[in-house]
């Protein structure tokens, strides 16, 4: 909702949307890993209500509800992100709107409090910049002036070192008067980067002692230094040392943590030139300049050798080139060098707003230009290796380009675009996700055509590969539309389908007319490679059984290729398995005269096929020859053997009453072998095992409900019993052991309910049932005994309310936390008035219920908290008044 304030904008959605915000940040103070931005956020939600609070009627509540979103954006800004100037404006707002309708609230109080404290703060602030003015020596004035070596440098003997610094790049006595004035914009702004600064350089020290430090915490490192450098570069400021020391930290990070010395090399070269523009040696002895000027010889010896005489580098890959004009790549001695070095001493601003050479947060040298490369590593290697089993790097791969993408600017499309055809490549040659893939390289190549020319985009090699992997997937599209008819012809034709030779021993796409073995991943390219050689291969077996030939090396061959289909297909893609299995069975039928062996495959292949190939010929004719070996009738082996030849018409489905009994044969045997795992299983003791165990013993006792059909009900009401008998017993629940039970139940017979398994079934829904009640009644006798002990418990609080001290000593020592969280927790052992505020919110912290779950910590715990709760809150209503009270009375 935009705009200002108007009488459609219902107040109660306001409210509802003030609570709110307020609930995030409560959330946020209670999280560590919270951000600035985050806190950002915030305000600019509380801002968007006090914007339709513009102009409200003479209404105190929403005068009220304005001030109130003042004084928390105020104390945001006061607490959090540090902000006094922004602090104090919102909080004088909320002064003036609340001093008739708010004045008593505590949130009024407390922003009183800080206004009071902000502008005293900044009274003693400005109190001690005079005392600073006037003990500066006047004699030093001209000096400094005039740069007069010998005065300035005994005068900066007796300063504290760390305001050495701070005292060279802005110096209060440059415009020549010793009189002592208001510190200026410009100089505040100052000292808040030297702050930042020294805070930083901190952070880095840290980094340096710690050997276990993480390339995230540096690149926010290089993140912080790189806020600094616009900040110091602004027309009011531009403090040289400042920008030098920056870009010197910089490089020192690119440099030891980093391992990038060709971007470090840019920064050490930004510092040195900066720092010999604009000072005349009189700083030369600094560390960071020493120790900037050191790894830039370093840097220079061991990646770029020195010329030799007359010689300058002729490197178009090194960092001078990238950041300097080609005019000033010369030799010195032709005095572009030296005009350009001139130019830099006089006209210093002109040089640091140059686009490139001081390029900010979104250059090529960025946090995210890191992560890229770092990225594009692993791209690398993952491409070259072709694993397809570390399933964890290239998700993460994934995910991480995914999240680098909105990150650029749309000027930078060409990084986005090629972001786009790896991750087609990744989805395209390592996931094998043909639908992923055909998507990513669409948006790369609408990417380019749309911003760029096509005479263009031909030059790049990557753009080439994704359009040319884009046109095989459409190209394999098109073939696996075209898969329906005889598969035959595509033999001596599936280079021209693919667009690719198939004399090449490494091509993916050839077909192999040896038959080699597929490779271990299942994808919809082998599943197409994988049908063709199968229709190739029954058309070759029917003619081998059409003509009685018994070729030993053609049949060796083609059993071969039928138990490579059976091996490579994890999913049964098109029945490919059940295919290979029937084939396999008329081979061992027909021309190995093995019986048994071909009834074993008839049954695989009747239970790998789907309920999709009922009216497939095959599928006929594996029952038909089924049924003829089940009735031992040698007889019609000849007649099957021309079914297999001839196109199948006069057979009708509804005459297969054999497959009834088939299913019902496998449904025994399997309901035999499963009753024996559930006995082991219920022996076993190792928990992690039994789970593993009983969740497949699920699936195959479902197998066997699949596999029956409504002639068998007591079977099926069996199974049901045995599955809600393993989630009642073995995997603990108790939702679904009813539901199965029940369903186990309405499906018995009236002359089946006298049985053991359907007495099973009641006695476990009369179990739950019980313990549900029981259940049912413990937690009302708890919450009952708990609430009747807290009444107690309550009063003997309240009464210790009086002082904060005793009401926090109390509450730590009668209630001390779990051991297991805020373990060394203790008060202070003197508690000052300033500190009772902190240790009520820190206590409020500590005892509030959403960070003392019932599931965790137990209902008593939870009651007691939410008991503590009450009382703190209270507390603190009591100390708001008798603040404002002692107010008033000021």
């Amino acid at each position: 909702m935009e705009g200002k304030w108007n009488e459609s904008t219902p107040m109660q959605s306001i409210l509802c949307k003030f609570q709110s915000i307020n609930q995030q940040f409560e959330r946020m103070k209670c999280n560590d890993k919270t951000k600035i931005d985050d806190y950002i956020l915030i305000v600019d939600g509380l801002k968007s209500i006090i914007d339709l609070l513009e102009n409200p009627q003479d209404d105190r509540q929403k005068s009220s509800l304005k001030a109130q979103t003042c004084s928390r954006i105020g104390s945001i800004y006061y607490h959090l992100i540090q902000n006094s100037g922004k602090a104090k404006i919102y909080f004088d707002m909320c002064i003036e709107l609340g001093a008739q309708s708010a004045w008593f609230e505590s949130w009024y109080v407390e922003a009183v409090q800080l206004s009071q404290k902000i502008q005293s703060d900044a009274q003693r602030n400005r109190s001690d910049w005079q005392t600073f003015e006037n003990n500066l020596p006047k004699q030093t004035t001209s000096g400094v002036n005039s740069h007069n070596q010998s005065d300035w440098k005994a005068f900066e003997k007796d300063l504290p070192r760390h305001d050495t610094a701070s005292v060279n790049s802005h110096n209060p006595m440059d415009d020549g008067s010793d009189q002592s004035q208001t510190p200026t914009t410009a100089e505040i702004k100052l000292s808040s980067i030297i702050k930042k600064l020294q805070a930083a350089d901190k952070q880095l020290d840290k980094l340096r002692s710690n050997s276990n430090y993480q390339t995230d915490q540096v690149l926010i490192l290089i993140d912080t230094y790189k806020q600094i450098l616009p900040i110091a570069m602004d027309d009011e400021i531009h403090d040289s040392s400042v920008i030098a020391k920056t870009n010197s930290r910089i490089g020192l990070l690119f440099y030891q943590f980093l391992k990038k010395p060709e971007k470090a090399k840019v920064y050490f070269t930004r510092c040195k030139i900066v720092h010999q523009a604009n000072n005349d040696g009189n700083s030369n002895e600094e560390d960071w300049y020493q120790e900037a000027n050191t790894m830039l010889n370093l840097i220079q010896q061991e990646d770029h050798p020195k010329p030799t005489e007359g010689q300058r580098p002729t490197n178009d890959s090194s960092p001078w080139r990238q950041h300097f004009p080609d005019s000033f790549e010369n030799d010195k001695t032709n005095g572009s060098y030296s005009t350009f070095m001139d130019h830099v001493s006089h006209d210093t601003k002109t040089v640091f707003t140059d686009e490139d050479l001081f390029s900010s947060c979104n250059g090529d040298d960025s946090p995210i230009e890191v992560m890229l490369d770092s990225t594009n590593k692993e791209y690398n290697c993952i491409i070259k290796s072709m694993n397809h089993n570390n399933n964890t790097t290239t998700l993460k791969l994934i995910q991480t380009y995914q999240q680098l993408i909105p990150r650029f600017h749309p000027s930078q499309y060409q990084i986005v675009a090629e972001i786009q055809s790896k991750l087609g490549n990744i989805y395209y040659k390592i996931i094998r996700n043909l639908n992923k893939a055909r998507e990513f390289y669409v948006k790369c190549i609408q990417l380019m055509d749309t911003h760029s020319n096509k005479d263009e985009n031909s030059a790049s090699d990557w753009l080439i590969a994704a359009r040319q992997s884009l046109d095989q997937i459409n190209k394999l599209k098109a073939a696996s539309d075209r898969c329906n008819v005889n598969a035959f012809q595509y033999d001596n034709s599936m280079s021209n389908d693919f667009g690719q030779s198939t004399s090449g021993s490494n091509n993916q796409w050839s077909f192999n007319s040896g038959y080699t073995i597929f490779d271990s991943y299942w994808t919809p390219q082998n599943v197409f490679i994988a049908k063709l050689k199968l229709d190739v291969a029954e058309e070759k077996l029917k003619r081998s059984l059409h003509s009685n030939s018994t070729n030993s090396d053609l049949l060796t061959q083609l059993k071969k290729t039928f138990q490579e289909i059976i091996q490579s297909a994890i999913f049964n893609e098109e029945n490919l398995k059940a295919r290979a299995y029937y084939n396999i069975a008329l081979m061992q039928y027909h021309l190995d005269v093995d019986k048994n062996a071909a009834r074993t495959g008839l049954e695989a292949c009747i239970r790998e096929a789907g309920s999709s190939c009922t009216t497939e010929q095959w599928y006929q004719d594996a029952h038909q020859l089924l049924k003829t070996i089940i009735r031992g009738d040698n007889t019609a082996s000849t007649s099957s053997k021309q079914s297999t030849t001839t196109e199948r018409t006069d057979i009708d489905p509804s005459s297969f009453s054999y497959d009834n009994h088939i299913r019902l044969q496998i449904a025994k045997q399997r309901f035999h072998t499963s009753d024996q795992k559930l006995n082991t299983l219920q022996e076993a003791n190792d928990s992690c095992d039994r789970d593993f165990e009983a969740l497949i013993l699920i699936d195959s006792y479902k197998e066997i409900i699949f596999l029956l059909n409504k002639n068998h009900l007591d079977l099926i009401a069996q199974a049901n019993c045995r599955i809600g008998k393993i989630y009642y017993y073995i995997v603990r629940n108790n939702d679904k052991a009813i539901h199965y039970c029940q369903h186990c139940i309405d499906m018995a017979s009236k002359e089946s309910r006298l049985e053991s398994w359907c007495r099973a079934a009641f006695d476990i829904i009369q179990k739950i049932s019980k313990e549900t009640e029981e259940n049912i009644n413990k937690q009302e006798e708890d919450n009952f005994d708990i609430n009747t002990e807290l009444i107690q418990e309550e009063e003997n609080l309240r009464q210790s309310c009086n002082s904060i001290e005793k009401l926090l000593r109390f509450i730590y020592q009668k209630y001390p936390l779990p051991q297991y969280r805020e373990k060394s927790y203790q008060l202070p052992k003197v508690i000052t008035i300033s500190q009772e505020k902190r240790l009520l919110n820190k206590a409020l912290v500590h005892y509030h219920p959403d960070r003392n779950s019932r599931r965790e910590y137990g209902l008593r715990w939870y009651k007691r908290c939410e008991m503590i709760t009450r009382c703190i809150n209270e507390c603190k209503k009591k100390a708001a008044i008798a603040n404002w009270a002692t107010f008033e009375n000021v």
